[in-house]
């Protein structure tokens, strides 16, 4: 009959519009909370990078040098237990030395407190795509008023006498916070500061970093008979927060 067919068409034209309007409604997604580090503490091992230095540090230099660094850790733990799944970080952070002479740096491998004015490393932290949360800041402020610096290696300690349980040569160390006890005599720091994340309960004063080049003494002191020392790689670090 007409009147059912007409009848028909009008529903037809109603529910293809109805399907419309569901169809161009947004689709609900989940969001990750997010967990506040701020008073935490976090370790990081295997960091990795480079220092920098501009103009070279080199014998007898008698100017001043920009020391920039960059370095990052894929292996960083909260240890709070905090209900967060770190995939890494990255730091960043440059200060201008006094002299760019290699007898007054490490490279001396004597060990020496140095002074770092203005160091402030910048550090940017991420979140594993596993974890349950997300951080409400991925940022961390750390400043270092002074570094020690000189030469690391186990000297023999390990067995004495017997090389192939000893490091084979010596290697550039920086150091800030308390002394990790191993290798050259180390000496203790003037206490960091850390702001944003993982600052622990009093500022991060706690903190500490460890770092050694993948260049032998050796072969840096030989850099400072030529063009100088542009660049140290660092292989071998950890580094503590809070």
């Amino acid at each position: 009959m007409r009147w059912y067919r007409k009848l028909t068409k009008v529903t037809g034209v109603v529910v293809m519009a109805a399907g419309l309007l569901f169809s161009a409604a947004p689709a609900a997604h989940s969001v990750t909370p997010t967990f506040d580090v701020t008073h935490d503490l976090v370790q990081c091992h295997d960091l990795i990078g480079k220092i920098t230095f501009s103009p070279p540090l080199k014998n007898g230099g008698a100017v001043t040098t920009l020391q920039t660094i960059h370095a990052k850790s894929d292996d960083c733990t909260d240890l709070n237990g905090s209900p967060v799944t770190l995939k890494g970080m990255t730091v960043t952070g440059s200060t201008t030395l006094a002299s760019n002479d290699c007898s007054q740096s490490f490279v001396s491998g004597t060990g020496a407190l140095a002074g770092t004015p203005g160091l402030s490393l910048a550090v940017k932290w991420s979140t594993a795509p596993t974890s349950p949360n997300k951080l409400t800041s991925t940022t961390s402020s750390v400043a270092v008023s002074q570094m020690w610096t000189g030469a690391f290696g186990d000297f023999g300690q390990t067995t004495p006498g017997l090389d192939a349980d000893s490091f084979a040569s010596e290697y550039g160390e920086f150091v800030f916070g308390t002394s990790f006890g191993q290798g050259a005599a180390e000496t203790l720091t003037a206490s960091p500061a850390v702001s944003g994340d993982f600052q622990g309960t009093d500022g991060g004063q706690a903190s500490t970093m460890r770092v050694t080049s993948t260049e032998s003494s050796t072969a840096l002191r030989n850099l400072c008979l030529g063009a100088g020392i542009k660049t140290v790689t660092l292989g071998i670090g950890s580094v503590l927060l809070g």
